[in-house]
C-alpha cells in the first residue's frame, strides 16, 4: 500500500480485518525460515527498526521508489476466478461536489522557512509569524502538534518528523 495517510489508514483497517501484521514505511523485506522480516525507520528517521512478522501474511506501506519492479516469474502458476459484481445493499448518491481548498506549499523548495510551535501561544498569534514571513520572503511552517493537535495550520506545513531536510 502507499505510505500515505490514506494508505496507512487503509492498511490498519485491512490488517485488523485479516488479523494480519501491519508495518508502515517498509524499506526492506526479507524471508528467513518462512517468516518475513521488515525493516523500517523508527524514532522519526533516527534509526532503522526490524520486525519479524509472526502472522501468515502482512500488510505493508511502502514509499514510492523504495523497491524496483519485480520481473515476471513464468515458473509460477495459479488459478483465476471470475466473480460477478454485486451491488452494495446501501446506495450512496453524490448531491454536490466542492473543490478542496488546499494551501499548496512546497517547504522543500523554499529559500527561507519560519516555523512556529505551541510556544506561539494561540492561533491568533500566527498572524505575527505570517507578517515576518511576508517581510523576509519566507514560507511559514509549524510543528506537528500545531497542525495535528491544535489544528491551527494545515498538515502540509508541518516540519520535524518528516523527510524534509534543512540547513540549520
Amino acid at each position: 500500500m502507499p505510505n500515505t495517510r490514506r494508505g496507512k489508514l487503509l492498511a490498519a483497517k485491512l490488517g485488523y480485518r485479516l488479523n494480519a501484521a501491519v508495518s508502515n514505511d517498509a524499506s526492506a523485506v526479507s524471508v528467513q525460515d518462512g517468516k518475513a522480516t521488515v525493516k523500517h525507520m523508527v524514532y522519526g528517521g533516527l534509526a532503522i527498526g526490524e520486525e519479524r512478522i509472526a502472522t501468515p501474511y502482512a500488510v505493508l506501506t511502502i514509499s514510492s521508489g523504495t523497491f524496483d519492479a519485480a520481473q515476471p516469474d513464468a515458473s509460477r502458476t495459479g488459478e483465476t476466478h471470475t466473480v460477478e459484481w454485486q451491488a452494495p445493499a446501501v446506495a450512496i448518491t453524490r448531491t454536490a461536489t466542492q473543490a478542496r481548498q488546499s494551501n499548496s506549499v512546497d517547504l522543500d523548495k523554499a529559500r527561507l522557512v519560519v516555523s512556529v510551535g505551541r510556544g506561539i501561544g494561540s492561533k491568533e498569534n500566527i498572524a505575527l509569524a505570517e507578517q515576518l514571513c511576508k517581510a523576509i520572503g519566507a514560507e511559514l511552517a509549524c510543528s506537528r502538534p500545531v497542525a495535528e493537535n491544535e489544528k491551527w495550520m494545515e498538515h502540509e506545513r508541518y516540519v520535524g518528523i518528516s523527510n524534509l531536510k534543512s540547513l540549520c
